[in-house]
């Protein structure tokens, strides 16, 4: 593992390889494994079997669908390498991709974003190949084509324009659409102070998140990845020095070990040579748990800069209507009104729909169990119905709430090691996209690990570091289609 060699100075290969401790059972030494993995993944029973290990080559916080995809790329990459996942809430009643609304589009402003997603939408076409189990049936993430119809008034237009020249370059199928081409093709909109539109014409849609979750977790149990259930509440930190490595200048810190509180209340310290941080909306949390944020460990001014990553509550809301848009409704977003979206569910004319809040409006975001009904009826509903009239007459059936976790400097990915904590590596802030671009960070950071740098997506403009140089007030390349 290059990574751990450029920065550390250690032996990693016999971290990486020597195993420390009793091969612990995997799935196929169960009495019945096929019935484990059909019954334990997604409810965490099975993660409860085994013992928490006391060493391993990776530990991954965060066992979603961002971090089980790292979890599987890695040990695709090296198999007889010791990955385990620590995971707090087995039963992902809190997952930010099980609670959203499961899409997938080329449709970004950076470069970056639409690359992670065509690489995601090739991974889901194979995906039942990929994450195949023998003696199972293979995953089906049931992929609806659908594709992103997004809408721009003037304001917007140029933006537009400019991104869809981008998307052009990278590869992506999309078309624009005058208001007179957008009423032609959609008879039942209102295309009222539409200007422009982007429809995606291929590698776009909505697929099952739990179902991707759910392959990827059975694929990586069936190759010896060790979840446990547990949460991390600290680390142990020792310096380059006392890691056998000789430095002139300040004597760097490492993190040695993380401290796992497992179901029963004991805390059990996992020794690493490296930590990969997948804990989604409370990824700033666990980086300040590491020292990072903070000057408990080390009073380099590196320390001070906190992940800038926090939980945002986002509300999804399933209605129904007789009268509405078939089979040519795609995933809606009318950047026109606030990014207010709308999708099918199935064929039965019930529809997703949902909208991020003005700053003004956002919510507090301690309760999920907590639904502001009133949003939808006072911002959501009066947007749908004016762009799509017949929705007037919906009526709503459910709404839930989920978490974005918002990287609020420039809403992308923030990917790569830490500067200072050189074995701690991130893969946060991704706002609201990681579920699409998971296949992608798995596969980011496993270049990482084995190249030391980004071979196919180049991400270095996505690392830690872009917070070090940048000016208070300087412009930031932020990425300016986030609904």
């Amino acid at each position: 593992m290059k990574l751990l060699r450029r920065f550390l100075g250690v032996n990693t290969h016999y971290y990486c390889n020597k195993r420390f401790y009793a091969r612990l059972p995997s799935v196929s030494d169960l009495k019945d494994p096929i019935k484990v993995l059909k019954h334990g993944i997604l409810d965490g029973r099975m993660d409860n079997i085994l013992p928490c290990p006391r060493e391993c080559d990776v530990l991954i916080i965060g066992g979603s669908v961002v971090g089980s995809s790292i979890a599987y790329f890695l040990k695709e990459s090296q198999n007889k390498l010791n990955v385990m996942v620590v995971e707090q809430d087995t039963a992902y009643s809190q997952a930010s991709a099980l609670l959203s609304a499961g899409g997938m589009r080329q449709q970004f402003s950076c470069r970056e974003n639409i690359e992670m997603s065509q690489f995601g939408f090739e991974f889901l076409r194979r995906a039942n190949d990929l994450l195949a189990v023998k003696g199972e049936p293979p995953p089906d993430v049931q992929f609806n084509h659908g594709g992103y119809l997004i809408l721009a008034d003037k304001e917007g237009a140029d933006d537009m324009l400019k991104s869809h020249q981008l998307q052009m370059e990278c590869g992506a199928v999309n078309m624009l659409l005058t208001q007179e081409m957008l009423k032609k093709r959609y008879p039942w909109m209102n295309v009222d102070g539409i200007e422009v539109a982007s429809v995606g014409m291929q590698g776009e849609g909505w697929f099952d998140p739990a179902a991707l979750l759910s392959g990827f977790k059975g694929k990586n149990k069936y190759l010896g990845i060790t979840y446990i259930h547990g949460k991390v509440v600290g680390f142990e930190h020792k310096t380059l020095s006392d890691a056998g490595r000789v430095v002139s200048d300040e004597d760097r810190h490492i993190i040695d070990s993380v401290l796992v509180q497992l179901p029963n209340g004991d805390v059990q310290p996992v020794t690493t040579p490296l930590i990969v941080n997948a804990a989604g909306a409370w990824a700033a949390e666990i980086a300040r748990l590491a020292g990072i944020g903070v000057d408990t460990i080390s009073k380099n001014p590196v320390c001070s800069i906190p992940l800038p990553v926090e939980p945002r509550k986002r509300y999804l809301f399933s209605v129904h209507c007789p009268n509405g848009p078939g089979l040519d409704c795609g995933l809606i977003t009318d950047c026109s009104q606030g990014s207010v979206y709308v999708r099918r569910e199935g064929l039965g004319n019930n529809y997703i729909c949902g909208m991020s809040p003005p700053s003004h409006l956002e919510p507090n975001h301690s309760n999920l169990q907590d639904v502001d009904y009133d949003y939808f009826e006072q911002e959501i509903w009066p947007r749908l119905a004016h762009r799509i009239p017949a929705f007037e007459g919906l009526k709503l059936k459910s709404g839930w709430a989920g978490y974005y976790d918002y990287n609020f400097i420039d809403q992308n990915l923030i990917i790569g090691n830490h500067p200072y904590f050189n074995n701690f590596v991130f893969s946060n802030g991704s706002t609201g996209h990681g579920l699409q671009h998971s296949p992608a960070m798995g596969r980011a950071i496993t270049e990482l690990v084995n190249y030391d740098e980004f071979r196919t997506v180049n991400l270095d403009a996505f690392s830690f570091n872009r917070f070090l140089e940048m000016e208070e007030d300087a412009p930031r390349d932020a990425e300016r289609n986030v609904f």
